[in-house]
């Protein structure tokens, strides 16, 4: 009967363990109370609860202060707003003109992602209205097949939610100053796809860009009246976001933010542009590399390439019957020959 008795002489007080403020590097502090976490997501989590009026406050001003609209974090002037955009939020470097990673976008709300199963999830979850409970998709982390209902109970086992997750690989770290070690890892994706131009130096990429499609000639927006938001995301504009997000992975990157800051990016070529200028100037390198016949490399069986390396692997592979044709002068044709080697 002892083992069931629960009179006071039996229970004992234990204070309660009280939250260390020291300046340890496993405490994370918010930087309006200045109050201390043990994670930088449970910062955020924080930030989002018990400071909801500053950074709400914070958010329609945000074009006074120069306050990032995706993490709330103001900057003293428009280019570092800019550069903090590309860096944090686009994975690129602060003087990329395109993002400088795979993208993948959703076409209904303009919600970027690094990682396509995520977006696969994203668009069952929020836009095909399927049943939730018999609806199954692959976890982008280990690729076992779950139920779209219990899939946010899944990620928490490997810790999507945190704001220190990398967004392309879905590994979780400490914090974000390994998360940003950890980036250096992960290649670049320097694929221009306006010209299929492709290289691993980022120099040679960049140098690229600005010979091959640098723009000579501005366009007047008063005589030119084309639409160019088409290509462009977001491309609708509602009404003006007040809500709170966090930035982790599995929410993405809504884009439909950046709309006050003026950004749009290229749905085309990733390009990264400011204000409807930018836009309409830059869309000229789609409209020059499709209009200009010097870049058009055709084969005598009529196949089109926007390369002549391109063209040069479909005569190798094909061999006898096809060879160069000339754009200006379909009767000169350069005649690639192959001589057999005897043995």
């Amino acid at each position: 009967m002892a083992m069931f008795r629960s009179s006071p002489r039996d229970v004992e007080y234990r204070p309660p363990n009280k939250k260390s403020y020291g300046t340890n590097a496993e405490t994370y502090f918010c930087n309006i109370c200045f109050d201390g976490w043990d994670s930088e997501t449970e910062v955020e989590i924080h930030r989002s609860l018990a400071h909801k009026r500053e950074i709400m406050n914070l958010m329609k001003n945000s074009r006074a202060t120069y306050c990032c609209r995706l993490c709330v974090k103001p900057h003293l002037t428009y280019e570092g707003l800019i550069k903090h955009i590309k860096v944090n939020h686009l994975l690129s470097d602060e003087n990329a003109t395109r993002i400088e990673r795979e993208i993948f976008i959703c076409d209904t709300c303009s919600v970027l992602f690094f990682n396509k199963l995520l977006m696969q999830i994203h668009i069952i979850t929020f836009h095909m209205g399927v049943d939730k409970d018999a609806t199954f998709a692959a976890c982008p982390k280990c690729y076992k097949m779950q139920r779209i209902k219990t899939m946010w109970y899944h990620f928490q086992g490997h810790r999507i939610q945190s704001v220190s997750c990398c967004k392309i690989c879905l590994e979780k770290f400490k914090n974000r100053d390994e998360l940003k070690e950890h980036m250096k890892q992960h290649k670049k994706y320097l694929y221009c796809e306006i010209c299929q131009y492709e290289s691993k130096n980022e120099t040679y990429f960049q140098e690229h860009l600005s010979t091959r499609h640098k723009i000579t000639k501005s366009i007047n927006l008063k005589v030119d009246k084309r639409n160019w938001k088409d290509y462009f995301v977001p491309r609708t504009f509602g009404e003006y976001k007040t809500s709170i997000i966090m930035d982790i992975p599995m929410k993405g990157v809504s884009l439909a933010y950046l709309e006050e800051h003026n950004v749009r990016v290229c749905i085309l070529c990733r390009e990264i542009c400011i204000g409807e200028q930018g836009m309409a100037d830059h869309m000229q390198n789609h409209y020059i590399e499709k209009v200009n016949k010097q870049y058009e490399h055709i084969c005598s069986c009529g196949q089109k390439f926007s390369t002549i390396i391109l063209l040069k692997h479909h005569i190798l592979k094909n061999k006898e019957g096809h060879c160069k044709m000339d754009s200006k002068d379909d009767e000169n044709m350069v005649i690639i020959t192959f001589e057999e080697n005897s043995s």
